[in-house]
């Protein structure tokens, strides 16, 4: 089962998954950022994959775990390994390092296995 959800907000709730979902955001630029909340329940790993434009400056800033514990910046495509059940923040925006401000609707499937 596919569920399709298509929101321009900066912080967007997802459903519990049984398996995975594909979202739709906009980043509206430098210093802005799109927050998706993931809930868990006994799974073993997270994948994140962006699709949006090659040239789109956006990767997965950060993933904050239910504990409040912070990793990265990763690509545009990630896979996590999961220690807890809760909710789990994928922050996506730019890479402030890379040239060329972009801003744009982009999509993420995020599985759970």
């Amino acid at each position: 089962r596919r569920i399709a959800i298509r929101l321009k907000k900066d912080t967007i709730q997802l459903p519990v998954l049984k398996d995975r979902i594909v979202a739709s955001g906009y980043l509206k630029g430098m210093g802005q950022h799109v927050v998706f909340i993931v809930p868990v329940k006994r799974a073993k790993t997270l994948s994140a994959e962006l699709q949006a434009p090659d040239t789109a400056n956006i990767r997965i800033n950060q993933i904050i775990t239910p504990a409040g514990k912070a990793d990265g910046p990763f690509q545009k495509q990630h896979t996590f390994s999961l220690k807890e059940e809760g909710n789990y923040l994928l922050v996506i925006g730019e890479n402030q390092m890379a040239e060329g401000a972009w801003s744009g609707d982009f999509k993420i499937k995020i599985a759970l296995r």
